[in-house]
């Protein structure tokens, strides 16, 4: 994988050890996606050992984010109509 240079938050340049995505990708049998961010800047790095696996974890990321969404959907309905308790807001749609 190509070395990526960053900014950190005091301007120092950071860049994604090669060694550590050696090792997770060695931990994971080569697949992985890594989300981070530096400087405000989102970035991932991913690789895939198959488009098999790589389309599952896409779709489980995919599955993930979406699940993230409806449930941030729902805390923040619940708390614009004062509801802290799940049960009630079900009883209340």
């Amino acid at each position: 994988m190509p070395k990526k240079n960053f900014i950190d938050p005091v301007g120092e340049p950071f860049i994604f050890p090669e060694s550590l995505l050696n090792q997770i990708s060695e931990c994971t049998n080569g697949n992985f996606i890594i989300f981070f961010g530096n400087n405000g800047e989102p970035d991932l790095r991913a690789e895939f050992s198959n488009s098999i696996n790589e389309m599952g974890i896409r779709a489980y990321v995919t599955n993930f984010i979406n699940g993230m969404n409806e449930a941030e959907s729902i805390a923040s309905t619940q708390n614009f109509l004062g509801n802290g308790n799940s049960e009630d807001f079900d009883e209340d749609l």
